[in-house]
């Protein structure tokens, strides 16, 4: 209707079909699943049990976009709203190891929805945005989980408690769902041709909601299915263990003030603070209403640095030295109960140093890399959880320990399955936090 509006639509579907296999490693001293069964266990780091049977991982994703933009005259309208749908199927070979003797299938689903307004500014010494944001999502189990015992009567020194007839496993189905809304507005303004203030606000709320049930499953008969489905009386061979119904609200304000400087043609330095957060959430893994919430991971990031282009732009070198500060880190762990949850950690601090670069020495030639250095510690972290392989007979009682105690503990015969404790953490490194690491690369 006017040359002052565009409107673009993309939509996409992918089919991913994935015969996959899992492979495991047994922690040197321990015994495995299949060597008690009589199969060559590995023996090296560089060797693994591969299990025989074909596991399949099928995703099926439906996604689309609209993008409208209306020119009202020095102000930009932008509207962006995107849908995406998804189904997957997976089966597992959950032994992980030659043997046949758990398998499990699962159905999950996900839908999103989301819709942003956005009013821009972009040109003259003033330059913002300002805008709506929301979000829904669900995501769960689209099918109940059915695992399938294939061998029972395991060898007594892998666990005598698991896997034999007539124990009692546990099968979780839950959907989780998220309803995201946020206003927001930057502003950059020119202080002089070559310097430059940002200023940013964020507001945002976040409900999640858990609804869940968990069953008691009896181990079948070699074969066969520990759940079946009848049309005449539901689930057969599962009893309804516990439920869940809970929804929580997350409110958080966060902004970003930022200062650059062009120093001249090819070099500029800048400076920034931002707060930052990772929601807060509910844990699908625990089926109970009275788990505690997992409150929002809140980041001060504090950043000084240059970014420069040098040598008629033959190199492109960048440096920026940090200071990370977090509170309430967000932690994800496998309970005793083999559930993956996710916890506080309390507060922790990085600082570092990054630089990388990208150099053309010739016309033939591009040289890229890159070095950090960094230090991490928790400021306080006092119940980490902490899991050492040791069979149960083996476990001291308590629940809380000392490195010292934790020490002596892994010292012990190594036999298979896990001992969990809780650890005061304080003072020691972050995980999958390196004190350096570099890469080379033409």
């Amino acid at each position: 209707p006017t040359d002052r509006l565009t409107a673009t639509l993309t939509g996409g579907y992918s089919y991913l079909s994935d015969p996959t296999f899992m492979a495991a490693h047994r922690l040197e001293g321990t015994v495995s699943t299949a060597q008690g069964l009589g199969y060559l266990a590995p023996s090296g780091p560089r060797e693994g049990a591969i299990s025989r049977e074909e596991a399949m991982s099928t995703v099926k994703t439906a996604r689309a976009t609209l993008n409208v933009n209306y020119d009202l005259g020095g102000v930009d309208l932008i509207s962006i709203s995107g849908y995406v749908d998804m189904d997957a199927f997976n089966f597992f070979d959950l032994d992980s190891s030659p043997a046949n003797i758990l398998h499990l299938a699962t159905g999950q689903v996900g839908e999103q929805f989301s819709q942003e307004l956005q009013l821009q500014k972009n040109d003259g010494p003033l330059r913002w945005i300002a805008g709506l944001y929301y979000l829904h999502f669900d995501d769960g189990y689209g099918d109940f989980p059915k695992p399938y015992l294939l061998q029972q009567n395991l060898p007594a020194n892998f666990r005598p408690s698991d896997l034999v007839p007539g124990t009692v496993a546990l099968a979780r189905v839950a959907t989780v769902a998220t309803d995201t809304g946020s206003v927001f507005g930057q502003a950059t303004y020119e202080v002089s041709p070559a310097t430059r203030f940002t200023a940013g606000l964020r507001y945002s709320i976040e409900k999640k909601s858990v609804k869940g049930t968990q069953y008691a499953l009896t181990d079948p008969a070699p074969g066969q299915d520990t759940v079946s489905l009848s049309a005449a009386t539901g689930l057969f061979g599962a009893v309804e263990n516990s439920t869940v119904d809970l929804s929580k609200t997350f409110r958080k304000l966060t902004w970003r003030l930022a200062l650059d400087h062009d120093f001249n043609d090819d070099v500029m330095g800048y400076a920034s603070y931002t707060r930052g957060f990772k929601s807060g959430s509910l844990n699908a893994g625990i089926i109970s209403n009275a788990q505690v919430p997992v409150s929002p991971e809140v980041i001060d990031a504090y950043e000084i640095g240059l970014k420069s282009e040098l040598f008629d732009r033959r190199l492109r070198l960048n440096i920026a030295a940090f200071y990370y500060d977090y509170k309430d880190i967000q932690v994800s762990l496998v309970t005793a109960a083999s559930t993956s949850v996710t916890e506080n950690a309390a507060a922790a601090r990085l600082y570092g140093l990054d630089i990388d670069f990208v150099a053309a020495p010739t016309s033939r030639l591009t040289l890229r890399g890159g070095l950090n250095l960094l230090d991490s510690k928790y400021k306080s972290y006092e119940s980490a959880a902490l899991f050492l392989p040791r069979t149960a007979a083996t476990c001291p009682t308590a629940n809380q320990v000392t490195m010292a105690q934790a020490k002596a503990i892994a010292a012990l015969p190594q036999l298979g399955g896990n001992c969990t404790y809780r650890l005061d953490a304080s003072g020691q490194d972050l995980i999958i936090a390196p004190r350096l690491t570099a890469n080379l690369g033409v």
